[in-house]
């Protein structure tokens, strides 16, 4: 009778279609993404710890970064800080032919607008911005379909979970030109690297991102001498930061 009752009730889940395999790591990631993509517009906030040792590149410890869809353009706003105070800002415009650029910096009493650049069409505009803070864990396929290298190790505690690199040196040797990508080092071929640790701490609620925390830590060598390049960064989903009045105003800058 057991045995029946049993084999009664695997039928009745197979038969409603439902599933009793949680979904991997690998899976959540995927379906926040998915979901914050399904979104016409979000805004990212990312508190960051540095300590960067390298000349090239420029100080700062906090970023604003608002995205929206309008019409078949994708317009996203890019607002750098030191200790609160603005330092930088960059516009871009993204249709399928073209992505266009606008830098804005902050001087005494004005703003310096520098000319619009143009270039090729930026790929996922909408989810470009989180792809660029999560460039070393993220991967995508031809397809556009999003991939997490083996060589990170999972760990999932539901609502929250982990990537965290586990073969340093293999990942290096596969992923130096990302590197330079990713701290805009130029075509350095003299460069090689070696990444301390890689974690990334991911929370969830109801499917969708509530907050990422980033924390990379890499030796560099260049030139028979080394630098160190670490960041801690806290990165959040507030609530939209720009008014209806703000985006229109965007918009007359690329015009």
């Amino acid at each position: 009778m057991k045995r029946s009752k049993v084999l009664i009730f695997c039928l009745a889940v197979l038969l409603s279609g439902c599933s009793i395999v949680s979904p991997s790591v690998d899976d959540k990631i995927r379906r926040a993404i998915h979901a914050l993509d399904r979104q016409s517009e979000y805004t990212m906030e990312v508190e960051w710890i540095r300590n960067l040792q390298i000349d090239w590149t420029d100080g700062f410890d906090q970023e604003t970064i608002s995205v929206w869809k309008e019409g078949d353009a994708v317009y996203e706003t890019h607002a750098l800080y030191y200790e609160k105070k603005l330092e930088h800002v960059t516009l871009f415009r993204t249709t399928e032919k073209q992505t266009s650029m606008i830098e804005i910096v902050p001087l005494e009493n004005t703003m310096a607008v520098r000319p619009k650049e143009t270039t090729g069409p930026l790929k996922q505009p909408f989810l470009h911005p989180l792809f660029e803070l999560l460039e070393f864990p993220l991967e995508t396929d031809e397809t556009g379909e999003i991939m997490i290298p083996s060589m990170f190790k999972r760990s999932d505690y539901n609502t929250e979970f982990r990537l965290k690199l586990q073969e340093l040196t293999p990942f290096a040797w596969q992923h130096t030109d990302k590197f330079r990508h990713h701290y805009e080092i130029g075509q350095k071929r003299d460069l090689s690297w070696e990444p301390t640790h890689m974690i990334y701490e991911f929370v969830t609620k109801n499917g969708r991102f509530v907050q990422i925390d980033i924390d990379e830590e890499s030796i560099g060598y260049l030139d028979r001498s080394y630098f160190t390049v670490s960041g801690q960064g806290t990165v959040t989903f507030p609530s939209f930061a720009l008014s209806v009045s703000e985006k229109e105003q965007v918009k007359k800058m690329f015009e």
